[in-house]
């Protein structure tokens, strides 16, 4: 199937009208199997897959001789390599798995670099939480450098990430008997701007056919469980003494937000939960060892199927009963 991207090309340069666009459009769509909106772009080849081998290899390899110094060498060391490796795979190659796996050995060591360099350098006993959230901060700017360089999709993702754990360790090295309450807040709040800039990107590229879509998909990705966990955590949805009907209302209320923004990563985060919640009630009716277990698994399952099979068919429903300001800036059911 022609991209929408493509044609749009094609029409400015006038290798076609808008008119023929369309036309064509009809065309490739009329017996072309449903797509996925939300597409995995982590291979486009088995290259991906045989390079991205070569990379875990040879990095493992370098970094066990950059050991032998101190680990500040392995993550300057490191860094230098998947910067200068990234030039070929990623700026020239295009390659989508070792992109992936150079920006997080990238940003990674980084924040290895730093930290334990900071921690060689100072002769004072300031705590290594210091380090690592100047650390985490180098690394968030490293991640913004490596997207203007490279313009790799999860480069936002990973930048935010990075800024997320530097606070989290700025909040536990200065007041740690506040951490256990402030840090679940600080999680959802940083899970809600992600989420918020995803949904930004999602509506600027409603087909979902540029670069914006692939952006927000691993915001999505890190949104999804900085709001569930933190949210779970506070209703005790893992405990012994937990609601499960509580805790699977919230499940419902979280797939259907996934419906609603057209995202199953935040109702993936909250499988594991519901799981949880179906084995608990599954207990409180007097049923054997193994049973609950089986019982939520066979429910979870049944749930993701015909989720599956009605993905679109339940989302059309569903933004037909949100108010239109609302609708207008989710994305549309093709």
């Amino acid at each position: 199937m022609i991209s929408y991207e493509t044609l749009t090309q094609a029409i400015a340069r006038g290798i076609i009208t808008a008119e023929q666009a369309n036309q064509i459009q009809a065309l490739t769509s009329t017996d072309a199997p449903p797509q996925d909106d939300e597409k995995l772009r982590f291979i486009t080849g088995f290259g991906d897959l045989f390079v991205a081998i070569g990379l875990v290899l040879f990095l493992g390899a370098l970094g066990y001789f950059l050991s032998h110094w101190t680990v500040a060498a392995v993550g300057a060391g490191l860094a230098v390599a998947c910067w200068g490796l990234a030039e070929f795979f990623t700026r020239k190659r295009r390659m989508a798995l070792p992109s992936l796996l150079l920006l997080v050995g990238f940003v990674g060591s980084i924040l290895v670099a730093v930290s334990f360099g900071l921690a060689l350098l100072q002769s004072d006993t300031s705590p290594l939480e210091w380090h690592f959230a100047v650390g985490g901060l180098i690394a968030a700017v490293a991640a913004w450098g490596h997207y203007r360089r490279f313009k790799t999709p999860i480069s936002p993702a990973a930048g935010c990430g990075a800024l997320t754990g530097m606070l989290v360790t700025l909040v536990y090295s200065a007041a740690p008997d506040a951490a256990p309450v402030v840090i679940p807040f600080l999680l959802l709040i940083a899970g809600i701007i992600a989420f918020t800039l995803a949904l930004r990107l999602d509506f600027q590229d409603p087909r979902r056919e540029t670069r914006r879509t692939d952006i927000a998909f691993w915001l999505h990705l890190l949104a999804a469980p900085l709001i569930v966990h933190p949210t779970m955590f506070w209703i005790g949805a893992l405990s012994s003494g937990s609601n499960p009907v509580l805790t699977l209302g919230l499940f419902c209320v979280l797939a259907l937000i996934a419906l609603a923004a057209d995202r199953r990563a935040i109702l993936v985060s909250g499988l594991l939960y519901a799981g949880v919640a179906i084995s608990y009630l599954g207990q409180t009716r007097g049923l054997s060892a193994d049973t609950p277990i089986a019982l939520a698994l066979l429910l979870l399952g049944a749930l993701i199927l015909a989720l599956s099979a009605g993905w679109r068919a339940i989302r059309r429903t569903l933004l037909a009963l949100l108010p239109a300001p609302l609708r207008r800036v989710l994305p549309q059911v093709n």
